[in-house]
């Protein structure tokens, strides 16, 4: 049975940390990092049975993609959450920066001008800008192609696209915009994000068809059997979910690529840098009920610990309000001394001295109980 399109609020999502974070990479940037295990001519037969890049940005891939490679006219689907504005700027900045094919050999003449601007040739780097430009003005303005849409939630029906990838695209840069008192409920949302988009990934994704995904490791978390992707930043648990869902839906185990030489020399030469690739099984199974599943053993665990979290917030709301109403106190009783002597010991400042008084105990034994549960949620997050 088809399943259909998961509704997401926006309100839900996980707001990555720098939201208006643009990416500009570009086809050759793609195929070195995401699908460095391929030739040219297996690269481009995978592109030309459809491909949804997730996060894409300015998605300055599918813009050469298309432009270079005829047969991939309509064949590349790019979505984000930026507006379309802010992608045209993208695009058209991707020119003045000289993000074209050849980018990571000569690192841009952008790059040299700021860097080693001695070394900067103005007019060679006009030259670069005016071919770029000639040769993908039109495709820059065109919006076809392009989806304002959440990865959590993907507008496609199932068994849409031979290939769907991300290159540090929303399941990289995740973050919250609150913090959690422990850390924990933060980390657990994350986590569920990108189980989400994982699962919406495989869903659209042909039997047979892959989902690759760009994440950073160090060598030394990969040689620890580190590699739940994006490990830093989610709970540790992400992985055991992950290869839960996975056992179940029948998959085989995803299968780790280093990044293409030159693109590792050039681009990320401080870190060992990988392709994540999942091949969706060609027989039908529970794929989908296997990633709800995880999904919702996840949603358990962050209401419970949210419903934790708002009684501490409860209480040092409460906190707040007592520390306001002993301000007030000592503030009437002030004035009334003011008024009547600094020396001034009647009735009504005894009464107002143990309203001040009786508000400190309560205080402090808020500020206990609040610990004590934080406590609490710090043990949790310790397991």
């Amino acid at each position: 049975m088809e399943s259909q399109p998961k509704i997401f609020h926006p309100k839900e999502r996980v707001v990555p940390f720098g939201k208006d974070m643009m990416t500009e990479r570009g086809l050759e940037a793609y195929q070195g990092m995401l699908f460095p295990d391929l030739s040219e001519d297996q690269f481009v037969e995978k592109l030309k049975g459809g491909v949804l890049d997730i996060g894409s940005g300015a998605s300055v891939f599918a813009v050469e993609a298309q432009a270079k490679y005829k047969d991939l006219a309509g064949k590349i689907c790019s979505i984000d959450v930026q507006d379309w504005s802010k992608i045209e700027k993208g695009r058209e900045r991707s020119v003045d920066c000289a993000v074209f094919p050849g980018f990571y050999e000569n690192r841009g003449w952008y790059d040299i001008k700021r860097e080693n601007p001695e070394e900067y040739d103005e007019v060679a780097h006009e030259k670069v800008r005016s071919t770029y430009k000639n040769t993908y003005n039109a495709a820059i303005k065109n919006k076809e192609g392009y989806i304002h849409a959440y990865a959590q939630a993907l507008p496609f029906k199932d068994d849409s696209f031979s290939e769907a990838v991300t290159n540090f695209g929303p399941i990289y840069y995740m973050g919250e915009t609150r913090q959690s008192s422990s850390g924990l409920l933060n980390q657990l949302k994350a986590t569920r994000s990108a189980l989400l988009i994982i699962s919406e990934m495989i869903r659209v994704v042909k039997p047979g068809g892959e989902v690759r995904i760009t994440p950073l490791y160090s060598l030394e978390s990969f040689e620890k059997g580190n590699v739940s992707m994006f490990s830093y930043a989610f709970h540790p648990s992400f992985h055991k979910f992950l290869t839960e869902a996975l056992k179940k839906g029948n998959f085989s185990n995803p299968k780790i690529v280093s990044y293409s030489e030159e693109i590792r020399k050039q681009a990320m030469d401080k870190s060992i840098a990988w392709v994540t690739v999942i091949e969706k099984p060609e027989a039908q199974s529970d794929q989908n009920q296997a990633f709800d599943e995880a999904i919702e053993a996840l949603s358990s665990q962050i209401e419970e610990l949210a419903r934790e979290e708002q009684v501490i917030n409860n209480i040092e709301e409460e906190i707040v309000q007592l520390r306001e109403r002993r301000s007030e106190c000592h503030e009437k009783r002030d004035k009334l001394k003011l008024k009547k002597g600094l020396d001034y010991t009647g009735e009504d400042v005894d009464a107002i001295n143990k309203k001040i008084d009786e508000m400190l105990t309560q205080i402090r034994e808020k500020e206990k109980e609040a610990e004590v549960l934080k406590a609490r949620l710090r043990e949790k997050d310790n397991r």
